[in-house]
């Protein structure tokens, strides 16, 4: 029996593709698969059809790749990588120890700059109460000195134990294939950040845990692609916001969606990007009031994995204000939440 799918994204060149093989394929358990979803060419010089299972899909999105690569993968565990991410052993097993309880969905490394690797990129996305999607950032306590810090649009944790959080990074993450399957996968349309915020919510909404292992970590490039462009990013945050607010919606909660709007626009000045969040805010807000609410959605997809041990109460986030934003897992209990104005 396959333990893991070991699914790397082929979205980008052939060098950032053997970058990912060459630190996967000599650690990868007796029982693991690899598999590449090929969306751009690769002629595969050394010749690793043997150890690797090619999937051909020319010209695909994130979205449709990582699709692609889910369907096909044969263990109930998937570990999703974009090709360019170095993914080193220690932690590893770690990392997968947490999915014996049956209550944890996905678990994410923290995400290390593969030039300085004492500097944080980032663990994970979390959407705050007016709308915006933020970067979680966690360091250790040997990190936290050395680290270039929070930025405006990031969420900052010093947390020695495992932190929940509402969505991991796209870049490396391991989660239960039954779960993502029965969202539907990842939506064509969206960006990899506002996908895995999508479902991650729904996932926390049905009483599961997405994690971050501190002791495990991934290496990104300078360079690595972002994945979307400020149109999609702020178009997929107004669709979440919609998608995820209590209704009836408090004014309250519109005047917070209304100042964090005007701020993101204030924050870029006069640019076509912040052009571009402006179209995109308003086509997202076209398609935000038309979609299922993300509550009954969960309620209704993730029925048949509820079980008493996941209906347990879950903590909730505040903001630097003290509101209180979207329900959120239980934090660790050394963990300590900021969100950065």
């Amino acid at each position: 029996m396959v333990r893991l799918s070991i699914v790397i994204l082929h979205l980008d060149t052939p060098e950032f593709l053997e970058k990912t093989l060459l630190s996967v394929l000599p650690d990868r358990g007796a029982e693991d698969e690899v598999l590449v979803v090929r969306a751009r060419p690769y002629a595969d010089p050394y010749h690793l059809a043997e150890e690797v299972r090619f999937l051909e899909t020319p010209g695909a999105g994130w979205a449709e790749a990582a699709n692609e690569g889910l369907r096909a993968a044969q263990a109930p565990l998937v570990h999703l990588l974009q090709s360019g991410v170095e993914s080193p052993p220690a932690g590893f097993e770690q990392a997968l120890g947490h999915f014996a309880d049956p209550r944890i969905a996905a678990v994410s490394p923290r995400i290390l700059d593969a030039q300085s690797p004492q500097r944080s990129v980032g663990a994970g996305w979390t959407l705050t109460d007016g709308g915006r999607i933020r970067q979680v950032h966690i360091w250790t306590p040997k990190q936290k000195h050395v680290s270039d810090g929070p930025s405006s649009d990031s969420v900052a944790n010093t947390c020695p134990d495992t932190l929940s959080i509402p969505a991991p990074d796209p870049s490396s993450v391991i989660f239960r294939k039954e779960l993502a399957l029965a969202w539907g996968g990842f939506h064509k349309g969206w960006t990899p950040r506002g996908a895995w915020l999508e479902m991650g919510l729904a996932m926390t909404a049905a009483g599961f845990r997405l994690v971050v292992e501190p002791g495990w970590t991934a290496q990104i490039p300078r360079n690595f692609p972002p994945g979307h462009s400020a149109g999609q990013l702020a178009r997929d945050a107004e669709r979440l916001f919609w998608q995820w607010t209590p209704r009836p919606i408090s004014l309250g909660r519109l005047i917070r969606h209304g100042a964090a709007v005007v701020g993101e626009w204030l924050a870029s000045g006069p640019t076509p990007s912040a052009l571009a969040r402006i179209v995109g805010r308003a086509a997202g807000l076209l398609q935000g009031i038309r979609m299922e609410p993300g509550r009954s959605r969960a309620s209704r997809l993730f029925r048949p994995f509820r079980k008493p041990s996941l209906q347990g109460s879950h903590g909730r986030a505040s903001d630097a204000s003290g509101r209180t934003g979207l329900s959120m897992p239980p934090i660790g209990k050394q963990a300590h939440l900021i969100f950065q104005k």
